[in-house]
């Protein structure tokens, strides 16, 4: 059966009984309900999750999506539906930019004009909200994301390493570390200005980016100091990245050009350390780098203490 994409008019057919038939005040308590449950969280995911599952229990809905500029979140079975309904969220303001995302209900028939006011009436609801919980998710990102590279900041490779030592350790597994420092990157903003300097790490970033996997996470902690958490077990695949970067670094036209290159320093995470002990070792043998002569990686691993 076709799934057609419709309005209002399409969507809507006055013949067809209400899904649940409900009275004016069965409406009130049922979005009193909802707007309940919605002020517990401004989780976007968890939010829109609240809302389709109260939406399931009035209306034939298959499925809901939010579509906006930098999210997207969907719930249900969004390719089994006869007709879909589009409407917008309130407007918010980001970076001098209007956005106004949009919901997108899907549902298994089309719905009778009665069930078309109680969406709408839910759909409001349900929309401040979103709203407050997106302009939430927004601030969240900036505030834990390096302004010029787009990766993670510090504040970030903070939570993100408590959270994956955290998981490590419930799973029993272990996980990588790199730190990484830009050789003679001082030249360029002493030589070219901070703004071939920006250039220089905007091209590194890219570089990190191409040579990381999706579950590999890398950060700026300021200046061209940087680190990636690598989620894995293996020294080998720790040295496998590490190359991987340098050989990406020393392919860059920019980073050719100004004669940077990359001394990365790298471990393997041990059930007994604390993220800080983990990242000490790391950054330790980015040092013994620097001291060898640079461009190249090391590795240190954790040395039990010897008791005599």
């Amino acid at each position: 059966m076709e799934s057609p994409t419709s309005n209002y008019t399409d969507t809507i057919q006055e013949s067809i009984v209400p899904f649940h038939a409900h009275s004016e005040l069965n409406s009130v308590q049922f979005i009193n309900e909802l707007l309940m449950k919605i002020i517990k969280t401004v989780d976007v995911e968890e939010l829109i999750n609240v809302f389709f599952s109260h939406l399931k229990r009035a209306l034939p809905v298959n499925s809901l999506s939010l579509v906006s500029e930098d999210i997207n979140v969907s719930h249900g079975k969004p390719y089994v539906y006869d007709c879909e309904i589009s409407l917008s969220v309130m407007s918010t303001v980001h970076e001098s930019i209007v956005m106004q995302p949009t919901m997108r209900y899907k549902f298994s028939r089309c719905i009778s004009r009665t069930e078309n006011t109680l969406l709408t009436t839910l759909h409001d609801t349900f929309s401040h909200s979103l709203t407050h919980a997106l302009c939430f998710s927004r601030l969240s990102r900036l505030a834990t994301k390096d302004a010029l590279t787009g990766l993670g900041n510090r504040a970030s490779f903070n939570e993100d390493s408590v959270t994956i030592k955290r998981t490590s350790q419930r799973n029993q597994t272990q996980f990588g570390l790199l730190v990484i420092d830009l050789d003679n990157f001082k030249s360029v903003n002493d030589n070219f200005g901070h703004d071939e300097g920006d250039s220089v790490l905007i091209a590194f970033t890219s570089v990190l980016n191409s040579s990381l996997r999706a579950d590999e996470k890398a950060y700026r902690f300021g200046g061209d100091e940087f680190c990636c958490l690598l989620n894995t077990n293996s020294p080998k695949i720790i040295d496998k990245v590490a190359q991987r970067i340098i050989r990406n670094a020393a392919s860059s036209l920019l980073l050719k050009r100004h004669g940077v290159t990359v001394s990365i320093g790298g471990t393997l995470s041990t059930k007994s350390e604390n993220t800080i002990q983990i990242f000490k070792r790391a950054d330790r043998a980015l040092y013994d780098v620097k001291q060898q002569g640079k461009h190249g990686y090391l590795m240190h691993e954790h040395q039990p203490m010897i008791v005599s």
